[in-house]
C-alpha cells in the first residue's frame, strides 16, 4: 500500500483514512532473527495473503481495532504465553477471568468481565486443541508440558 512508511527495520502498515477507527495502523518490525507485528489491526486483515512471516505479536492494549488481526498469526506467541504460565496450577474460568489478562485490574470498566471471559474461553479452546492446556476436571484447566 502506498501510504505505508518504512523507517529502517520498521514499517508502519497504514490503514484506511489515516488509520482512524476501525481500520487502525500496525507496526511491522523486522529484526535480524525475528519479525514482530504490533497491534495487528483490520489493516493487517485486509492484507492477509501479502504479509511476511511473523514470529511474535505484541498488543498495546486489547481494543478491537488493535487485535482484529491476531487470528492471522496462530503460531506467534502473545497473550497465550502469559495464560499458559498462569495455568501451571489448575485454574477455573472464574479465576482466569479475575486474573485479568485483557484489562488491567485497576481498569474499572463495566465490560471487562465479559470481554475477559470471551477472550479467555477462545484462548483456552485453542490451547486445548493444540494440546498445550488440558481440562483436568470440568471447568478447571492446567497447562501441559507440551509446547
Amino acid at each position: 500500500m502506498s501510504d505505508d512508511r518504512r523507517l529502517g527495520h520498521v514499517t508502519v502498515l497504514a490503514g484506511e483514512r489515516g488509520g482512524r477507527y476501525p481500520d487502525g495502523n500496525s507496526l511491522l518490525v523486522a529484526g535480524g532473527e525475528e519479525t514482530v507485528i504490533i497491534d495487528p489491526s483490520l489493516t493487517v486483515v485486509a492484507r492477509r495473503g501479502r504479509l511476511p512471516r511473523v514470529d511474535r505479536v505484541l498488543v498495546g492494549h486489547c481494543h478491537e481495532d488493535h487485535i482484529a488481526g491476531n487470528h492471522l498469526f496462530p503460531d506467534a506467541p502473545a497473550r497465550e504465553e502469559r495464560l499458559v504460565e498462569y495455568l501451571r496450577e489448575p485454574r477455573t474460568i472464574a479465576e482466569i477471568v479475575a486474573h485479568r489478562f485483557v484489562y488491567r485490574p485497576r481498569d474499572d470498566v463495566l465490560w471487562a468481565e465479559p470481554v475477559e471471559r470471551r477472550s479467555m474461553v477462545q484462548h483456552l479452546e485453542r490451547l486445548c486443541r493444540a494440546g498445550r492446556v488440558a481440562e483436568v476436571e470440568p471447568g478447571r484447566f492446567l497447562a501441559t508440558r507440551r509446547r
